[in-house]
């Protein structure tokens, strides 16, 4: 795997200075006065329906009686398709942990829901932007591009929208920068612990956002990296011994996933038990329901809005005129490209993982019929990140 050089790892030791903490204190302040201020900006009026729906799920779901009745998903009372929503097309780790949070507080009326479940968006994109700092240092070892990746990131538009609602896309995408930033560590040291932990945190954001389980071909893209780069290295017996243990690990990383995964929302399967792993009908059924939505094979009255739009110029458009702003839209795309370039020439191989992220969601989102600009909200910590190491 690729390892850094003692120089790179006094580099990093020399990133944790006084200045640099209050900068990003600085950068954590600011981020949080833009995310938590007009924080009931409908008074209650519930005038977001994707919010509005959730919160109708989530006041009339029930915390389960044990943890049979947890895997259980005939019976569980924490599947939305048990309490009156047979449609239900996010993950139900959000909802879950909304509704702990809502009973412990004593908020868990359905106006009081809607409050909690934008609390819990707004903590998770502070967290996101903490993520990303850790993420820009890594990957570029430079302290004023960590910093710089951070304060974009603070003031970008679309971040600080999502915080102020209960949906699920903040929470997928902090889950989304997590999981890369334990690629990155894969990338850099490769234990099995690093592709375990990936794994397991690629299990979660599956759980939040189905759509991003995509992250599976950044995982992949490492590992062929590495499987490259060991293929070239020492005699043949040698490489045979090190493919098999690359392959091996990439395969844990896979386990990993599957079994948080069924842990974190174990509505997806038949159950009644924790080895019950034959996929709900039901689940099934709410995806391919999802699939014929953003496709636009089925026609419902929101779709009309899309009729007429071009693939990849539409979304892409609307994320630079709205979702970031001109000017770092255009910095987003030069990184991008530039990044792409360099390891097109195995130069900056660190820059691997945000680069192969920013390409899937774009590839994955830009493409559908459906083009809402939150969908792309996955891609924005990395496209901070590129955008601030083309500057810097």
């Amino acid at each position: 795997m690729i390892t850094t050089s003692p120089r790179l790892r006094g580099r990093f030791r020399s990133t944790g200075t006084p200045r640099a903490a209050f900068v990003l204190a600085g950068t954590l302040v600011l981020a949080a006065a833009l995310r938590l201020v007009g924080f009931d900006w409908d008074a209650r009026q519930h005038l977001h329906p994707d919010e509005r729906f959730l919160s109708m799920v989530v006041s009339s779901l029930r915390l389960p009686s044990s943890a049979a009745t947890w895997f259980d998903e005939a019976r569980s009372t924490l599947n939305p398709r048990n309490v009156g929503f047979p449609f239900f097309p996010y993950g139900t780790l959000p909802t879950t942990i909304v509704k702990v949070a809502s009973e412990r507080t004593g908020l868990s009326g359905f106006d009081q829901v809607t409050l909690v479940g934008r609390g819990v968006s707004a903590l998770a994109d502070l967290v996101t932007l903490v993520l990303l700092y850790v993420l820009a240092l890594r990957v570029t070892s430079r302290r004023p591009v960590a910093l710089l990746a951070a304060f974009l990131y603070a003031v970008s538009v679309l971040p600080i929208q999502q915080s102020h609602f209960f949906t699920v896309d903040a929470l997928a995408t902090c889950l989304t920068t997590a999981t890369l930033l334990a690629l990155e560590r894969v990338q850099a040291r490769g234990e099995r612990a690093d592709w375990v932990a990936a794994g397991a945190l690629l299990g979660l954001a599956a759980a939040t956002k189905i759509s991003v389980a995509t992250l599976v071909l950044v995982a992949a893209a490492v590992a062929g990296t590495a499987l490259v780069a060991k293929w070239r290295e020492g005699p043949a017996p040698h490489r045979t011994a090190a493919v098999e243990s690359l392959l091996l690990r990439f395969v844990l990383l896979l386990a990993a996933a599957g079994v948080v995964f069924r842990i974190a929302q174990p509505d997806a399967f038949r159950g009644p038990g924790l080895f019950g792993i034959l996929p709900s009908d039901r689940w099934l059924a709410n995806l391919r329901e999802v699939g014929e939505l953003v496709s636009g094979e089925k026609d419902i009255p929101p779709g009309v809005q899309w009729a007429g739009r071009t693939p990849f110029v539409w979304p892409l458009s609307n994320l630079a005129l709205w979702g970031m702003g001109v000017p770092l839209a255009l910095a987003a795309a030069a990184g991008t490209a530039a990044a792409v370039a360099a390891l097109a020439r195995r130069r900056a191989p660190r820059l691997l993982v945000p680069a192969v992220w920013v390409l899937v969601v774009v590839l994955h989102q830009g493409a559908q019929w459906v083009s809402s600009l939150r969908y792309m909200l996955p891609a924005y910590p990395c496209l901070c990140l590129l955008a601030a190491w083309g500057l810097v």
